[in-house]
């Protein structure tokens, strides 16, 4: 009787990274403030984000999605 060779184990694939974060807006905070320290632009936020335009006023507490890779040109 011949062994039968044990099947190789094959690596289950990395789980790719969410492309969003959520973040909780803090006092003071604006869209052009919050788009600048994550390396993204105000339009992108508001259309991840469902907002109406960017003149919309922020809510403290209020929690919005930001890319977590910054935009490439």
């Amino acid at each position: 009787a011949t062994a039968t060779p044990s099947p190789t184990p094959t690596p289950s694939p990395t789980p790719e990274p969410p492309p969003f974060t959520k973040y909780e807006v803090q006092s003071g905070d604006t869209l052009s403030a919050i788009a600048n320290r994550f390396g993204t632009t105000i339009q992108r936020l508001v259309e991840i984000n469902g907002l109406e335009n960017q003149d919309v006023i922020l809510n403290v507490g209020q929690e919005l999605l930001v890319p977590t890779e910054p935009e490439t040109p």
